[in-house]
């Protein structure tokens, strides 16, 4: 427990030496807690190392595709870093399999000794058994693989362990978020591994506690980042990958390719085989290679996302410091959805590519697209772990994304989502709390956050601090806390109080112009304005000083509740004050707002817990105080959710009515009043409204997904499915 007690009485000490040089100056941080109750806040899992560690994986992956099966062998190496030796390890193999549709057999796992196996028993059970049989093998109950070790792992010892398993997908046609085996042309199937899942055996110590802290929490536990190689057997027609992995050898064995990867930095592989077509496009620093859907792409979006995936790479590795590689993998696979990262690589589902390359065009005429360059942002940090890794992840991934869409391609993301931010009412709420991270937060809030930090240290510190904060960490294990030491170190000030407000406040300040009087005095005009912070927290703020034909820049902050006068001199009269003129302040007065059923509904998340409280919300009078077709979307999502298919199918017909030109609105408004007929057994109103959908011809690059609830689809193809089928219910994967 050495490195907690440091970490906690660094901190401690920090606090008492708040440098007097910005916003976040002394006198304005007297609320700040004390150094003890943020090191219980912001201290806590800052693990020791692993007792028991993996340091390598072989691992060999064959198809059995007519039987939708894998056949797979991982031989690890396990090390004892503890001063205790070890009688047992346990091992997550796809424990929450019925979740991802799956079945796992364990043929044997054997000891290997001077490389002889000998068989060893394993005991595959859930800890704590549930009531219901069909919740076992689910994310709350998950199957853990007990292995004994004979005689006991002593300290320092190293073993070898084999697992031989098969891996089947009983119904490869049922669509989930994640499919293993997935069907996108008849007869041609696809396989695709991603880290989200356990496919090869992974350290599990008290499973679902680990469960509960990633899945739940948003605490990621620390693990190993062993080495590996891996050998693919797959059908000679199709394309093989191991995502982040670098090949060593490929060669072609009847009717079969077998192809042997190795690992660049560690980590977990990731691999897709499947019918794909290969496209490059290369510099001299770097390639990009795509597997992409047989004829189903759009070259010109490929090609344009390929060079700025390139430039991309390049001025990440100015900001961040070089990669250990100089080929990024993008594989599109049409059973899996979302982007995913890699180490240089990343899986982002087939759909995206069909989509044109001008509906991606900037302001500057450029072509710009977030998910692969947030995807390659990911290949920069070290691995994190503890409280507060969604930021450590997610934020910075987004910051870089968007800084460089900012920097390069005129493209202001930040300040959208600012703004979006607050009229959600979600500017008030933490990034971190004691319960659990705020994950979406991560990709909106956090990159804001670490702009704000940008703009406090300078671009030269801040920019200093990312790359020793890579340089330090690479290839390793870094805690939140780790994270602020390397401001503190780099800056040579201290910025707790920063990443407090921020990240574990909920700050949002509210700047009020109270008034400005204009005099002239000697030559010049001196003016004073008073401005008042209503809100929670401090920020930087610009304010603009209006003359006849000119304006005057200046910024402010003033600590909340407080009243403050400032007096500047200008060479005419002011006739005029305005804070904030271009929105760009992380502040607003959210009090006003917090009664608004739009406020409400911002507020809250996407899983079925924010669904019944927008449900218990709703009446026929709140509904007429929403004007926002989004915000009616999500509150008839919720009487969905809660099977109110009456009060659900009235909301969507009034976003129909507020949808205005948006053919997306209107069409998502038909559908999901289709899918609402459909519930109510009123199938032959729902055939008619699903028929207007079609007949709206949407483009097929037009594209809609609903996570929370597994769906995905191009309206007007859809809507035509289900003019065929009626729509069956499908449920929220998420809680909250």
């Amino acid at each position: 427990m050495e490195r907690f007690k440091i970490v906690t009485v660094v901190i401690a000490v920090a606090l008492q030496h708040i440098v007097v040089a910005n916003a976040f100056a002394a006198d304005t941080c007297s609320d700040a807690p004390s150094g003890e109750k943020i090191s219980e806040q912001v201290a806590v899992v800052t693990e020791l190392p692993l007792a028991v560690e993996v340091t390598y994986w072989d691992i060999s992956l064959e198809t059995d595709l007519p039987n939708n099966r894998l056949k797979l062998k991982a031989i690890c190496t396990v090390r004892n870093n503890g001063s205790v030796p070890v009688e047992s390890l346990d091992f997550d193999i796809l424990a929450g399999e019925r979740f991802y549709g799956v079945h796992v057999e364990i043929a044997n796992i054997a000891k290997l000794t001077n490389d002889k196996e000998v068989k060893v028993s394993f005991k595959r059970f859930i800890e704590e058994p549930p009531e219901d049989p069909d919740l076992a093998g689910t994310h709350k109950y998950p199957l853990v693989t007990r292995v004994p070790l004979l005689p006991a792992l002593k300290q320092g010892e190293e073993c070898r362990l084999a697992f031989d398993y098969t891996v089947t997908c009983p119904d490869i046609a049922q669509r989930r978020h994640y499919n293993l085996i997935w069907e996108p042309k008849e007869g041609k199937k696809e396989i695709c591994l991603i880290s989200d899942f356990t496919w090869f055996p992974r350290l599990a110590t008290d499973l679902q506690k680990w469960r509960e802290l990633a899945g739940d929490k948003n605490f990621f536990p620390r693990g190993s980042r062993p080495a590996w190689r891996a050998t693919l057997t797959h059908p000679a027609e199709l394309e093989g990958m191991v995502i982040e992995g670098k090949v060593e050898k490929t060669e072609r064995a009847g009717e079969h390719t077998v192809s042997r990867w190795r690992s660049i930095t560690g980590g977990r592989p990731q691999v897709f085989i499947g019918p794909a077509e290969r496209v490059e496009r290369k510099t001299e620093a770097v390639t990009v290679v795509f597997l992409l859907p047989e004829g189903n792409y759009n070259r010109e979006f490929v090609d344009a996302v390929g060079d700025l995936v390139i430039h991309a790479h390049g001025v990440f590795t100015d900001w961040f410091g070089p990669f250990d590689a100089n080929e990024v993998h993008i594989v599109a696979p049409s059973g899996i959805r979302g982007g995913h990262g890699a180490f240089m690589g990343m899986t982002v589902d087939a759909s995206y590519f069909q989509m044109n390359r001008g509906e991606r065009i900037t302001e500057l005429g450029k072509f710009f697209t977030q998910t692969p360059v947030h995807e390659l942002a990911h290949s920069c940090w070290p691995e994190s772990y503890g409280r507060g890794t969604k930021f450590l992840r997610e934020s910075l991934a987004n910051f870089a994304t968007w800084h460089l869409a900012r920097e390069h391609y005129g493209l202001d993301i930040f300040k959208s989502t600012l703004q979006q931010l607050i009229e959600r009412a979600k500017a008030d709420k933490p990034l971190f709390n004691p319960t659990g991270d705020e994950e979406q937060f991560a990709y909106e809030k956090g990159p804001i956050v670490l702009d704000l930090l940008r703009q406090e240290m300078g671009d030269e510190v801040f920019f200093r601090t990312l790359m020793e904060y890579v340089r330090r960490y690479k290839n390793t294990h870094v805690t939140f806390i780790d994270f602020v030491a390397v401001c503190n170190d780099v800056s040579g000030r201290d910025w707790m109080p920063f990443f407090y407000q921020w990240c574990y406040g909920k700050a949002c300040p509210a700047y009020h112009l109270v008034g400005f009087e204009s005099k002239e005095s000697q030559a010049v005009w001196e003016t004073k304005v008073t401005i008042r912070n209503s809100g929670v927290g401090i920020v930087r703020c610009p304010l603009q000083l209006q003359m006849d034909g000119q304006s005057q820049e200046e910024v402010f902050w003033v600590p909340e509740g407080q009243e403050k006068t400032f007096v500047y001199q200008t060479d005419k009269e002011v006739v005029g004050a305005v804070v904030d003129p271009n929105r760009i302040a992380y502040q607003a007065n959210l009090a006003e707002k917090r009664e608004e059923p739009a406020y409400f509904v911002n507020s809250l998340g996407f899983g079925r817990k924010s669904n019944q409280e927008i449900a218990s919300k709703y009446t026929q009078e709140w509904l007429e105080q929403i004007a926002d077709p989004g915000v009616l979307f999500r509150t008839g999502l919720a009487l969905y959710d809660l099977k109110r298919y009456d009060d659900a199918l009235t909301v969507f017909e009034n976003m129909g009515e507020k949808a205005g030109e948006s053919r997306v609105r209107q069409a998502i408004a038909l559908i999901w009043q289709g899918h609402m007929l459909d519930l109510l057994g009123r199938r032959d109103e729902a055939i008619s409204t699903y028929q207007k959908v079609v007949e709206m011809d949407t483009k097929q690059e037009l594209y809609v997904r609903h996570d929370q609830f597994g769906l995905a689809y191009h309206p007007s193809p859809y809507a035509s499915e289900r003019m065929s089928t009626p729509f069956n219910r499908v449920e929220n994967l998420r809680d909250d």
